[in-house]
């Protein structure tokens, strides 16, 4: 996936605010390959939904996988640096553990929640950064939000809390800057799980903190925030 071509960048799906390419399915099908070789638990990833072993056997556990296989798809066809893929093991709504590959630039971010968080096998941690005023805020405008100008001015009044706001095009390295202390709060209205299930494990396990709860508008809609613990 670091070596962009015409292949890669493929469009096959092209709505109003998102976009699916040929890297998007290529990486998917990869993945689930081998998640579906190691392991029995369910996947539920972007493309292809949620999917089961037919040797799975339902226990009291809802541990399942999920999977971005690029997070940051625009970014990747304009060369934008910023795409990463993300994978989470989440039993129900807990996180257990996450995996985030940054594609330009070859960092792998990897957390356990109660344990540590790494990038490139070195330990990271958050920021102690306390004041909102001092701290720097990572955010976006996912494709399943409320594009009216009502809720975008509610959006940027949210900016005048904060030093600095970063849009990165990446919910997930957006999570992987709080977590390695660049940043430190994220927050997003209506993400898609897979958008935040590998980035919100590794910030825990650097020590953050994380709230999230379902919303009405699909499925698997979540307004999230997450900090440095501090905030």
């Amino acid at each position: 996936m670091q070596k962009r071509n015409p292949t890669s960048m493929r469009v096959h799906v092209s709505e109003i605010h998102d976009v699916k390419i040929e890297a998007d399915l290529k990486a998917e099908r990869k993945i689930i390959q081998y998640l579906s070789k190691n392991s029995q638990l369910p996947i539920l990833s972007e493309e292809s939904g949620e999917m089961r072993s037919v040797s799975y056997s339902q226990t009291d556990s809802e541990l399942r996988w999920i999977v971005d296989p690029l997070d940051g798809s625009l970014n990747y066809i304009k060369g934008i640096p910023m795409s990463g893929v993300s994978i989470g093991l989440w039993n129900a709504e807990t996180p257990i553990l996450g995996v985030v590959y940054d594609i330009f630039r070859g960092d792998l971010y990897s957390g356990i929640v109660g344990k540590a968080s790494w990038k490139n096998q070195k330990k990271i941690r958050v920021s102690q950064v306390r004041a909102e005023s001092d701290s720097v805020l990572c955010t976006g405008m996912p494709v399943k939000n409320d594009f009216s100008t009502k809720t975008l001015s509610s959006f940027v009044s949210e900016f005048q809390k904060y030093k600095k706001v970063r849009l990165l095009g990446s919910a997930s390295l957006s999570l992987c800057m709080v977590a390695s202390g660049a940043a430190e709060v994220y927050k997003e209205t209506n993400i898609q799980i897979w958008d935040v299930a590998g980035g919100i494990p590794i910030v825990l396990g650097a020590g953050g903190a994380a709230t999230f709860h379902k919303t009405s508008v699909s499925r698997y809609t979540y307004d999230v925030y997450v900090t440095n613990g501090s905030q």
